[in-house]
């Protein structure tokens, strides 16, 4: 007279969870003929089949039967029936109560829920052997997807109400998943109790493969998150557009940017909406250009430009050796462009180079050349220094020293001799 199973056996879910509702079928072994259990070592009372489980997942009653090898045992889910069970597991014969308990039936923490129907943004999941009735924050799974997924996709499963699906940072946060993030094939997920969040999204390592194509409107463009190479693309009917804004972006994150088009010109504007570029100046990108490199900023929420196309970009300049003479003039090239383009210097200064000893100064000292000024008599000492996008046109004052400057050795005053300093010139498009 074996006990099949015993009352204090419980039954859990896929998940884990207490296999509430969840219903125990048995019949003749190798066969689908309902077979007979009793709740009595007599068996004078006997069960329903199946016998259902209550809300500690314990069956109803206790389970007996005259020979424990010829009965089959399959669990099903709350809405099974004889003839359409969706079994959980089958157990057939039952020739062991104590190797093939109800115990043994207890599924992996992580289940295959199926594939999704819908669409790239709305997904359906419906698993048939997963019944769940609410979301919680314990539900892991695995998860085919029929279609790659659109922008700020969402989940329905079991018609319990959609779901966002969302993607871990990196840095402590949650963010929507993005056009491409999941592909069609099979992720695991697990639902927070707040988010279904996908643990294996998509991604793309910095210059692997073809950047992706963003498209700019409005003079807006938002990140996919899934690279950090990117090539920027025009409205259909522009020539050339302005670039105001990336939206997108985590602190100290870098990307790289190009022009898609040559024939379209993409053109980086200056501070207008979250762009800065520290030499204060738009950059124009075309397919021939390099790419430019951003950082983004949190503290300023902006992307600032970090790196220039190094074959067409000049960003510093420093003069050769230039002869002082009383109210000479200089027209000097300084190089300094954008993409090829010539720019303006946003910092541009004079320094003495001492070429023989004077005033305490050693050869090959260096000093700044002091702000030009003039004395009683209208003689002027200093130099001025007038910048456009080409040259630096340089004015030296009519002193008979040119310079005037603090001896290094006490601090008093040095009209210097000429022909013992030389002149160099330094400007940069930094500010």
């Amino acid at each position: 007279m074996p006990r099949l199973v015993d009352g204090l056996e419980q039954v859990f879910t896929s998940l884990g969870i207490v296999g509430a509702g969840y219903k125990l079928f048995f019949f003749e072994t190798t066969t689908t003929t309902p077979k007979t259990t009793y709740s009595d070592s007599a068996f004078t009372i006997p069960n329903t089949n199946p016998v259902i489980c209550d809300s500690t997942g314990r069956p109803e009653f206790d389970i007996w039967g005259s020979d424990i090898s010829s009965y089959k045992l399959i669990l099903g889910t709350p809405d099974s029936i004889i003839g359409n069970i969706n079994p959980i597991i089958t157990i057939d014969p039952i020739d062991n109560v104590i190797t093939n308990s109800i115990i043994d039936i207890n599924p992996l923490p992580a289940a295959y829920w199926g594939v999704t129907t819908g669409d790239s943004t709305d997904y359906i999941l419906n698993p048939a052997l997963v019944p769940i009735t609410s979301y919680d924050n314990k539900q892991c799974f695995f998860i085919d997807f029929h279609t790659p997924c659109g922008i700020l996709p969402t989940i329905n499963i079991n018609d319990i109400g959609q779901i966002n699906l969302k993607k871990y940072t990196g840095q402590g946060t949650k963010a929507a998943l993005l056009a491409g993030d999941v592909q069609a094939q099979r992720y695991i997920a697990t639902i927070d109790g707040v988010d279904c969040v996908i643990l294996n999204p998509r991604t793309q390592i910095l210059y692997l493969g073809k950047p992706p194509t963003i498209t700019i409107v409005n003079g807006v463009v938002d990140l996919t998150n899934s690279a950090s190479n990117y090539l920027i693309d025009t409205e259909a009917a522009a020539a050339t557009d302005n670039l105001d804004t990336i939206n997108g972006g985590a602190a100290e994150q870098m990307i790289v940017v190009g022009s898609v088009d040559d024939a379209k010109d993409v053109v980086l504007r200056h501070n207008v909406g979250n762009i800065w570029n520290p030499a204060k100046l738009d950059i124009t990108l075309g397919l021939t250009t390099d790419k430019v490199e951003l950082l983004y900023s949190s503290a300023l929420s902006k992307w600032i430009v970090v790196a220039y196309p190094p074959s067409t970009t000049t960003l510093y300049f420093e003069s050769a050796e230039q002869d002082i003479t009383q109210a000479g003039s200089l027209t000097i090239p300084h190089g300094l462009k954008i993409n090829g383009v010539g720019a303006i210097p946003k910092k541009y200064l004079g320094y003495l180079i001492c070429k023989s000893a004077e005033g305490g100064y050693a050869a090959g000292d260096e000093t700044r050349v002091a702000d030009y000024d003039t004395n009683d008599n209208g003689i002027g000492h200093g130099i001025t220094i007038v910048p456009d996008a080409i040259n630096l046109f340089i004015r030296y004052g009519t002193s008979p020293g040119v310079f005037d400057i603090l001896r290094k050795d006490n601090g008093t005053n040095l009209s210097i001799i000429a022909n013992k300093w030389k002149l160099i010139i330094r400007a940069s498009l930094n500010f």
